[in-house]
């Protein structure tokens, strides 16, 4: 993510369409990118991308 373009809170509900930020080349990269990671009470859950869970690595069009 592009320092300072976070536009969510801590514990913010994020719909879908909403914009969270910005991501963008923002160390030794080929092009811009993001990785996720989502937690529930301190431990990893899966997320969900148009009906499928992603593997490490997938790519997300």
């Amino acid at each position: 993510m592009q320092k300072g373009s976070v536009m969510v809170d801590k514990g913010d509900k994020v719909q879908t369409g909403k914009r969270i930020g910005l991501v963008g080349n923002s160390g030794n990269t080929s092009e811009p990118h993001v990785h996720i990671h989502a937690e529930k009470d301190g431990k990893g859950v899966p997320i969900e991308f148009n009906g499928s869970f992603p593997v490490r690595n997938s790519l997300i069009w």
